[in-house]
């Protein structure tokens, strides 16, 4: 990976990279600063560099060279790209990852710790021989 400062990228590659986006012309600086916007605002850095992406391309960056930039996988920024086409900046969010479900509720979770903490294995029906 190469991490050195590419070389500006051209005029058609800038169009392209916009169209990809479905990006005015008028609009790609708000849209820009928008982004700049949310990055200051964000402290998770793996949102932060969702906004990065979209931000370079933005820019003219080609997604190779943003995958390249920010050691990412090109189909990472294309997937990217197409959050954003579809829902802006709310496509890009992370969603919360749902887990398996509980099996102690916090009043459980609250005796268990107590027991754990403050109590000695014989206190609570253990046998506590010691080897």
């Amino acid at each position: 990976m190469c991490y050195t400062s590419s070389p500006k990228p051209k005029k058609r590659e800038i169009e392209e990279m916009r169209m990809l986006l479905h990006v005015p012309i008028y609009e790609v600086t708000e849209r820009i600063e928008e982004l700049e916007e949310a990055m200051r605002s964000e402290s998770k850095v793996k949102q932060h560099r969702r906004y990065q992406v979209i931000r370079l391309l933005l820019k003219g960056d080609p997604a190779e060279v943003v995958a390249d930039r920010l050691a990412m996988n090109v189909r990472t920024i294309y997937d990217y790209t197409k959050l954003y086409r579809e829902k802006g900046l709310e496509g890009l969010k992370i969603k919360p990852k749902p887990g398996r479900p509980r099996k102690l509720n916090k009043q459980q979770e609250h005796e268990l710790t107590e027991t754990v903490e403050h109590k000695t294995p014989s206190e609570v029906g253990f046998s506590s021989e010691m080897n």
